[in-house]
């Protein structure tokens, strides 16, 4: 690979993974809110999931923003049990999954220790769709604040764009006053993480964890990964 001097990272399924807290936050909110508490949960989660599928391509599209789909996830869950919801209690979902990420999400300790090393040479930063609230609260969780301060994130809600537009990589590169050339991105999403990047002309790594790849593109990464560890002997 070639040599850089800042690594932008994804968040959601890079450093941290849906899998790993997503499904037990969301049913914890889902339990305690007064819309829901009486509900099935189990039966309600699967129409919040289902829901949540069909609208973030909508979001990801910029054809609604990331309140909308917040919003319209949990007002439509509830609709299906015949319960009106509003924005205001899709707003009180919104804070009572918040605290849960800490509860469920805990630090991966090799990977904490990774990036430490990481971190004494290179400028470490993220580049996320999300709002920078609830990323922060799971870099958190993660035990990550120490490596990325609330200044290297780079959501799509402060940005106003989300990836894999060129804004929102262009934002990180101003921050740390950095070029493409000497950037590496990391991530698992296709075309935000690699397809994004490369065509500001960043290197990219692609962490994939088994899912198939696309069947013809010109755009190829430097690595493809399963985990951030793997990195390890090309960059430390």
């Amino acid at each position: 690979m070639k040599a850089s001097k800042l690594i932008l990272f994804d968040l959601d399924d890079t450093l941290v993974f849906f899998d790993d807290y997503w499904a037990e936050c969301s049913k914890a909110a889902l339990m305690v809110h007064p819309l829901s508490r009486e509900l099935d949960t189990e039966l309600l989660f699967a129409e919040f999931k289902k829901l949540d599928g069909k609208l973030e391509p909508l979001y990801l599209a910029e054809r609604i923003t990331l309140n909308e789909f917040r919003q319209q996830r949990f007002i439509g869950a509830l609709a299906a049990f015949q319960v009106a919801a509003t924005i205001e209690d899709a707003s009180r979902y919104d804070d009572l999954f918040r605290p849960t990420i800490k509860r469920f999400l805990k630090p991966d300790i090799e990977q904490v220790t990774f990036l430490d090393n990481l971190s004494r040479t290179y400028r470490l930063g993220i580049v996320s769709n999300g709002t920078l609230r609830l990323q922060m609260d799971k870099v958190e969780g993660a035990g990550l604040a120490h490596l990325f301060p609330v200044d290297s994130l780079f959501c799509s809600d402060t940005v106003g764009h989300s990836k894999p537009y060129a804004q929102i990589y262009e934002a990180a590169l101003r921050h740390f006053d950095a070029v493409p050339e000497e950037t590496l991105f990391v991530g698992d999403s296709w075309e935000n993480d690699v397809v994004g990047p490369s065509r500001l002309g960043m290197q990219t790594v692609w962490l994939n964890r088994g899912g198939p790849a696309p069947a013809s593109s010109s755009v190829q990464p430097a690595l493809i990964i399963r985990q951030v560890t793997e990195l390890q002997p090309y960059l430390l």
